[in-house]
């Protein structure tokens, strides 16, 4: 699945936990059980909060009440970042193929779009994935996050985010904009791209494909050669197609944790003595386990349908 270090989150220090299909957390009370598990229904109620509210991070909410953001960070310091880093084993390169192609209803038509994906960011993609997120007290502030992904294999993306007080005629018609800044490996070449729209998921930003698209072309002077109705080079398109495709490689990245957030379902404990207490909103969306029955109809049952997610 992914492995994922947090740094500066209550009790945690640069710590690392691999996560698999099936996970058993073991430890003395309060060395911070509840409080990773806590973590992940943070994450998961913060993009299922409405996209039009700035939230990074939302600590309170439906599945969990986690108070303030002074209160989650290390010794209580808010000055502290809170930064999470998800890495993304191979698994995300099948993940990014599917991706792709998952409305080709034509098998060889698929497997020509895969073979040609895989020419062109040099795959099978062997290294893992890496995803980044910088957190600090402004968590209602969509522009302070510190956003990057990166793949030895591909290359390094930053998102940057404006700061905006007004909303521009730009971002009334067509949406959020950001920056993107992507060093290319293979190119040993950094690309800046500054008018990309994208559609803000709590703390995920998913990039619009025609923008992406739109502004490749126009750092690389084929919108110029288009307006004269030149005719592309070869190694020029070979060039835009493949930057293309590395750079949505890392930005799908966001998409494969979403779906593995969506994924995530929390149960109370069961027979458990004493019992246990927990915050009235704590217990709003928790599924009702009473036996070691209950848990394997939960598992066996159909809340782990994974769902397609758009890009």
């Amino acid at each position: 699945m992914f492995k994922i270090e947090i740094d500066n989150y209550r009790s945690f220090k640069k710590q690392s936990f691999d996560f698999s299909k099936m996970n058993i957390l073991i430890g003395e009370n309060s060395s911070g059980k509840s409080s990773l598990i806590k973590l992940f229904l943070a994450l998961k109620q913060t993009i299922q909060t409405p996209t039009n509210r700035e939230t990074l991070l939302a600590l309170t909410g439906e599945l969990v009440d986690l108070g303030n953001y002074k209160e989650n960070i290390y010794y209580h310091n808010e000055e502290l970042p809170l930064t999470l880093k998800f890495t993304f084993n191979s698994d995300y390169y099948n993940f990014y193929k599917e991706f792709f192609t998952i409305d080709i209803r034509n098998k060889k038509k698929a497997e020509e779009e895969i073979s040609k994906i895989q020419k062109l960011i040099g795959g099978p993609i062997k290294e893992p994935t890496i995803l980044g997120l910088e957190f600090n007290k402004n968590v209602d502030q969509h522009e302070s996050i510190l956003f990057n992904i990166n793949n030895k294999e591909i290359g390094k993306l930053e998102l940057i985010f404006f700061k905006s007080k007004k909303q521009t005629s730009h971002e009334l018609f067509f949406g959020k904009m950001c920056g993107i800044t992507y060093f290319d490996n293979h190119f040993n070449e950094l690309f800046e791209l500054n008018e990309i729209n994208y559609e803000k998921d709590g703390f995920l930003s998913f990039i619009t494909a025609i923008s992406l698209h739109d502004n490749l072309e126009k750092i690389l002077g084929i919108t110029e050669l288009k307006k004269k109705n030149v005719e592309i080079p070869l190694k020029l398109k070979a060039k835009y197609n493949t930057l293309f495709h590395k750079i949505a490689f890392l930005l799908v990245s966001q998409n494969y944790l979403k779906y593995y957030l969506d994924k995530i379902e929390y149960i109370n404990p069961i027979n458990t003595q004493p019992s246990r207490i927990y915050l009235n909103k704590d217990n709003r969306q928790n599924k009702k386990i009473q036996s070691i029955e209950d848990v394997v109809d939960f598992f066996s049952g159909n809340n782990l349908i994974s769902k397609k997610i758009l890009y």
